[in-house]
């Protein structure tokens, strides 16, 4: 086999616009998988289970590891190929870190795999409990679920702009203006449950005037 020109290996390191910057880029991204796999974890679990965030979340750790290890093989690749580096090392550092990366995925997986069970817990009991401190985290909570699901609890929202509680009145109507987009349909001073039911049906959701 003939060997390659030493101005065609040069060449091919110029593919790289800046060794510095992506030195800093793999440095950047394996400081975020470490960073997102020792404090991320539990926050990301909760917000999942809340229904706040998709699941494929989850896999953000060892996607960002996956992708550094991807991105370092190419700059060893280049490396080796300008001649600025072993090739036996270089297979020996990817491989390592390959061994690394499968040793740390099933516990990601798992964790992707058991959110994909859980359902985020119901609040239409929350929401008429006789403690007004449980309805007002109930009416509150409402609008950080999936939109479908929130959608659900409009009536009872609606129902809860009349509470004896003035902070379940007050979380009902932030949810409610949440859930359309900031828009306040509902105003103030008498008749506001109504004109908060006219708004929605009129965008189609099936609730009945009284």
């Amino acid at each position: 086999m003939e060997k390659e020109p030493k101005g065609q290996a040069s060449g091919l390191w110029r593919v790289i616009p800046s060794a510095r910057v992506l030195v800093f880029v793999l440095y950047a991204l394996l400081a975020a998988s470490v960073l997102v796999t020792l404090t991320g974890v539990p926050m990301l679990e909760l917000a999942v289970r809340e229904g706040r965030l998709p699941r494929a979340v989850l896999m953000a750790a060892p996607a960002l590891l996956g992708l550094f290890i991807a991105l370092f093989a190419t700059y060893r690749y280049l490396s080796v190929r300008a001649g600025r580096y072993q090739g036996g090392r270089a297979l020996a550092q990817v491989t390592l870190m390959l061994i690394v990366l499968t040793l740390l995925l099933p516990q990601p997986m798992a964790r992707w795999r058991s959110a994909g069970l859980v359902r985020p817990v119901g609040l239409a009991r929350a929401l008429i409990a006789p403690d007004p401190e449980q309805r007002a985290l109930a009416a509150e909570l409402a609008r950080y679920r999936p939109r479908p699901e929130a959608l659900q609890y409009v009536p009872q929202l609606i129902e809860r702009l009349d509470d004896s509680a003035p902070e379940v009145r007050r979380q009902a109507h932030d949810s409610l203006v949440a859930l359309a987009g900031g828009q306040d349909a509902g105003g103030v001073g008498e008749g506001v449950a109504e004109r908060w039911r006219r708004y929605w049906i009129g965008l189609g959701l099936n609730l009945k005037l009284p």
